[in-house]
């Protein structure tokens, strides 16, 4: 069990006490995307890590399959467009 919250607050000081990962933004990020490693356990040390400039960075290599079958819809939606002109 783990917990995505602010390291402040009565969430942050429950979680310390109870033993329980406090988790940073890309966690939630990454599940959210599909990338289902975050689900280890124990948690990454870089789910872990905090005060980062690029705390919601979404790196591109991540998102690939996203993309892809965005694209693919987008093409096939035209192709379809064209069909009724």
């Amino acid at each position: 069990m783990s917990t995505y919250c602010r390291r402040e607050g009565t969430k942050y000081r429950k979680a310390l006490e109870w033993r329980i990962p406090v988790l940073n933004v890309q966690w939630l990020t990454d599940l959210m995307l599909g990338h289902l490693e975050g689900l280890k356990l124990p948690p990454l040390s870089k789910y872990q890590q905090f005060g980062s400039d690029d705390d919601f960075k979404v790196e591109l290599w991540r998102v690939g399959h996203l993309l892809g079958e965005i694209l693919r819809l987008w093409i096939t939606n035209a192709e379809q467009c064209l069909l009724l002109v």
